[in-house]
């Protein structure tokens, strides 16, 4: 960190007195007018002191630190934040006058600092023309860490960072896994996401698949099972939570959908055919409760099962009471205003060929019983079933439109049961966003496996739109991914996970202006290290807390 020696603890009295490339540090233990967390003294290798606001997980949501930053002007504020692991941690930060918070992921990537250690690191909030504006900081739910200070560095001249020339051309999808709790979490992200080359939000709040790992009370990880009582408690306790917020507004999702339109940019729901639960409480629907979280599509006929006779937890579509279902759950999605619908066919797929509802289809279709995982004709019946759902849910939309996110190569869809070829001559889907990512690896997504010619090929003559899809807490955000793309002819990017961006990423992203990348490449060039840090020398042995996420709701 340069500059240290123009550090002010005491009230600033000289309002605009920094030149150009000079900072302003203000600890928060001395300069903070309201502080609702505990204050930890600290001292950083280098000799730096003071205080640092301790962000409990536990604390109340409400809670916050408020700083006046006491200067007049642009300037580039910095946030010097208190970590322990690489992985980093979520703060909602806002200027006093604005509405909604933003939601910064600050993450630190560094290799040569040991994970136990806790850490100083700088990150960028925005720039901004301050008037002695008060700096809000409120702890997003299950975020460890801390904030030690301020950096004010004066910034004329500067031009302030807003949507580009290009338009609004990219996609970025958000869970709704927190949104129950907290809807100001959300609502940031999509300001935040507003001042991007981002013109659409892919919300998923049809969610909770029972494929994915949750790590258990052991401390181990396990496949989510609806069977294992206390994972089924974390359902209750989900839809419990929607309840309580429901109770005073009985259409948070539709707030949710409007507000996404209010920024300018489209909201299309997003689908997992792997999902089970159903919130319907989150958007005011009333029911049964077995029919508000989905346990009917926890029975046994519904759920989808291997070659052996084993169930598996994701709800099979080869039976027609799920997709009838899914077909309701779309009805009642477009009349809160979505604009389209994705259906995410990368994460866990409909069918696995040895349900009863799909043997009794191959019989009947073909006189005889299905023998072998690798028959032909399994696969082609696999395909028209999912074909046949699509066309139903197409017929719903109307105008509206119908996108997919599908497997890396045209022939890896179709050996699962998504027929790209016939899906885009028929004009059912809209478009198609190609994820990197091989579901049978371990998760780590690349550009390269993405077979961009079998995909041009496969939607050539139709009005079909591909997109890649790129996840930044795997890869992060490479440009060089972004220009690949392009010049393979795919349309701008879908980002997953929007909210969990580094604040390099940020910047980049910020800096595309349609298929131009040049302004994130020369930003790039001149930030070799993504983020600046500084160990701490003593935090008087205090250890910052870790939070398990299921004990949120």
């Amino acid at each position: 960190m340069r500059n240290l020696s123009l550090v002010f603890v005491c009230a600033f009295a000289v309002s605009g007195a920094l030149f150009a490339g000079e900072s302003l540090i203000l600890q928060v233990g001395e300069n903070a007018t309201r502080c609702d967390w505990e204050l930890i003294p600290y001292e950083t290798i280098d000799g730096m002191k003071g205080k640092f606001a301790h962000i409990s997980p536990y604390a109340k949501s409400n809670s916050r630190v408020e700083l006046p930053l006491k200067v007049k002007g642009r300037y580039r504020i910095w946030l010097g934040v208190v970590v322990k692991r690489w992985c980093g941690y979520v703060l909602h930060v806002k200027l006093g006058k604005e509405k909604y918070p933003v939601r910064m992921h600050t993450d630190f990537k560094i290799d040569d600092v040991a994970p136990e250690n806790p850490m100083i690191g700088e990150v960028e909030f925005t720039v901004a023309d301050l008037d002695n504006d008060t700096l809000v900081v409120r702890n997003s739910t299950g975020a460890p860490g801390g904030i030690a200070y301020v950096r004010l560095e004066k910034a004329e001249g500067e031009t302030l960072l807003g949507r580009p020339k290009g338009g609004a051309l990219m996609v970025a999808t958000n869970d709704s896994y927190g949104i129950y709790n907290d809807k100001e979490e959300y609502f940031a992200t999509f300001r935040q996401l507003a001042n991007s080359p981002v013109g659409r939000i892919m919300f998923c709040a049809v969610t909770g698949e029972n494929s994915y790992s949750v790590k258990t009370r052991s401390g181990t990880n396990e496949k989510f099972d609806p069977s294992i009582p206390y994972m089924r408690e974390i359902e209750v306790k989900i839809s419990k939570s929607c309840e309580r917020l429901t109770a005073g507004n009985p259409n948070l999702l539709k707030e949710t959908v409007d507000y996404i339109h209010s920024l300018d940019m489209e909201a299309y729901v997003y689908f997992r055919p792997g999902a089970a639960v159903d919130f319907r409480a989150f958007w005011g629907k009333k029911g049964d409760a077995e029919r508000r979280t989905g346990a009917c599509l926890y029975a046994p006929e519904n759920r989808c099962r291997l070659w052996d006779g084993t169930i598996v937890g994701r709800p099979s579509y080869a039976r027609k009471e799920v997709r009838q279902y899914v077909l309701q759950l779309c009805s009642e999605m477009m009349e809160l205003g979505f604009d389209g619908v994705n259906f995410a066919f990368t994460r866990a797929l409909p069918m696995t060929l040895f349900e009863d509802a799909f043997r009794e289809r191959f019989k009947k279709e073909y006189g005889e019983e299905v023998k072998s995982k690798d028959d032909k004709r399994a696969l082609d019946l696999r395909c028209k079933i999912t074909g046949e759902f699509l066309s139903e849910v197409k017929k719903l939309l109307g105008e509206k439109k119908l996108s997919l996110t599908v497997l890396c190569s045209v022939a890896r869809n179709r050996e699962y049961g998504l027929d790209v070829k016939a899906l885009a001559a028929s004009g059912v889907v809209d478009e198609f966003i190609v994820d990197g990512e091989d579901f049978r690896l371990p998760r780590k997504i690349t550009i390269d496996k993405i077979d961009f010619e079998s995909f041009r090929k496969a939607v050539a003559g139709t009005k079909a739109v591909l997109r890649p899809q790129f996840t930044t807490w795997w890869n992060g955000y490479d440009t060089k991914n972004f220009r690949k793309a392009a010049e393979a002819g795919f349309a701008p990017a879908c980002l997953w996970d929007g909210a969990h961006m580094q604040w390099t990423d940020w910047e980049r992203i910020r800096r595309f202006d349609g298929k131009d990348f040049s302004a994130a490449e020369r930003w790039e060039k001149a930030h070799p290290d993504s983020s600046r840090v500084k160990r701490l020398k003593t935090v008087n042995n205090f250890d910052i807390l870790e939070y398990p996420w299921w004990l949120a709701f």
